[in-house]
């Protein structure tokens, strides 16, 4: 029993870490897209850098470990972290678009892109467990 405890801790652990560090990859990105249009000289700013990774440390530190072991157990870490992080930067883009640019736009997009992501990877990756794919895995084994 305590074996397994502290292999759900130290899964735990890496989860939280590993999405604090695509979730603050993920706010300077959001940041960067909304700064480029029409100041580029924005992407030599170090607190651009600062802020995007000050937002979406916590944010990728929560979602991540709630989103592996609720949605993504059967998927793939790289495949999950990938798609997550390219949901994260799509919805806080859209947050930023959609909102007045006050941060709770962003931050909720982002947050919201992120579970989007996992569903849709979640969803596919059952598709794929179940066999709905199988005409495609015949073509390969022929």
């Amino acid at each position: 029993m305590r074996r397994d405890q502290a292999r759900v801790a130290a899964v735990t652990t890496g989860l939280t870490l590993a999405g604090a560090s695509f979730g603050a990859t993920a706010g300077v990105l959001v940041l960067a897209l909304r700064a480029v249009p029409g100041h580029w000289a924005v992407l030599f700013d170090p607190w651009l850098y600062a802020w995007g990774a000050i937002i979406g440390a916590p944010l990728g530190a929560f979602c991540a470990p709630v989103a592996g072991w609720l949605l993504l157990r059967e998927v793939p870490l790289g495949r999950a972290f990938v798609w997550s992080t390219a949901g994260t930067v799509v919805g806080g883009a859209i947050g930023w678009l959609t909102g007045d640019g006050f941060p709770p736009g962003p931050i909720v997009g982002g947050a919201v892109g992120c579970l989007v992501a996992a569903l849709l990877l979640r969803l596919l990756s059952k598709r794929r467990l179940t066999g709905a794919w199988s005409r495609r895995d015949e073509r390969i084994r022929e």
